[in-house]
């Protein structure tokens, strides 16, 4: 077992690229990791590919964006009524510059239905301590637990550089998802 994990060393360019070099096992016991019972790999972009897939994630996002999203205030008497006045309602009417809030809760519940989370960053502004949320993307975020028990999140940037994200990171999970590193 051992010389199958180590082989012998071969670099040469002919045995790299015919698949019988050092590298040739890991990439063949990396590769069978993410492939199901069938040999096929599959993930959440192939997925949607399917189009039974795409259409339970678009039935769940549509019908999720569509649903009325409102701040309510408590009503002295009992009850509740809409707080059109609130901060909060600006920001969820317009969630950032480039999105409508449809767009937002469409592409959260998207990223929610086929990775089992979402991420928005929550940023202040002129506005109050809320006044853009920014959808992140799952597979670039790494959530860390911290030994004073609170979570901090690793952000991976499009040029492949990292950065913590706001401690205003707010995470949607489905299904009680444990996707913490500790």
């Amino acid at each position: 077992m051992l010389t199958l994990l180590f082989p012998p060393r071969n670099n040469s360019p002919a045995a790299l690229a015919s698949g019988s070099g050092p590298y040739w096992v890991w990439e063949k016991l990396l590769s069978q990791i993410s492939t199901s019972s069938s040999g096929v790999c599959v993930t959440p972009d192939s997925a949607m590919r399917v189009s039974a897939v795409l259409a339970c994630v678009r039935v769940l996002s549509e019908t999720l964006a569509q649903l009325p999203w409102h701040v309510y205030e408590r009503l002295p008497g009992g009850g509740k009524s809409i707080a059109e006045r609130h901060p909060l309602m600006n920001v969820l009417r317009r969630p950032n510059q480039w999105q409508t809030s449809y767009e937002f809760r469409e592409m959260m519940m998207g990223h929610l239905a086929l990775r089992g989370n979402a991420y928005a960053e929550i940023l202040p502004g002129s506005f109050g301590a809320v006044s853009e949320l920014v959808p992140l993307h799952p597979d670039r975020v790494r959530v860390e637990r911290l030994d004073t028990g609170r979570l901090r999140y690793q952000v991976r940037e499009a040029d492949g550089s990292e950065r913590h994200g706001s401690p205003a990171c707010r995470p949607s999970h489905w299904l009680a998802n444990q996707s913490v590193w500790r």
